[in-house]
């Protein structure tokens, strides 16, 4: 669990989202659904069998030296991420599940 970091380099001034969507195929799975809180990307995907699983992504831009890094760090609903800003719209798409990580972050988002 923990981040993973790409040069930069030409796209010095793009922002977080930019870089997020263009790695975004990183899931491997199809995005449905994804939305931005601040330096945080909730998405909800389908995953291979067909369950729609949700989850955050944090997002960083550091410059070390006279490069500029950006560092993501993916955190699957079943990680138990302590990020509650899911919108209902994303936790309305998700499949059912029995792990309860998954259904104490649901509820905990739903009550923020």
């Amino acid at each position: 669990m923990g981040w993973t970091g790409i040069d930069a380099g030409w796209k010095n001034n793009a922002s977080s989202r930019q870089v997020c969507l263009e790695k975004a195929t990183w899931f491997g799975d199809k995005v449905v659904r994804a939305a931005w809180r601040g330096n945080h990307w909730y998405y909800a995907v389908r995953e291979d069998h067909g369950a729609v699983s949700g989850g955050v992504v944090l997002a960083e831009r550091r410059k070390e030296g006279f490069r500029i890094w950006w560092y993501f760090k993916d955190l699957g609903e079943n990680d138990a991420p302590y990020f509650y800003q899911c919108p209902k719209t994303i936790l309305d798409c998700l499949s059912e599940t029995k792990n309860e990580c998954a259904l104490e972050w649901r509820a905990a988002c739903r009550r923020k």
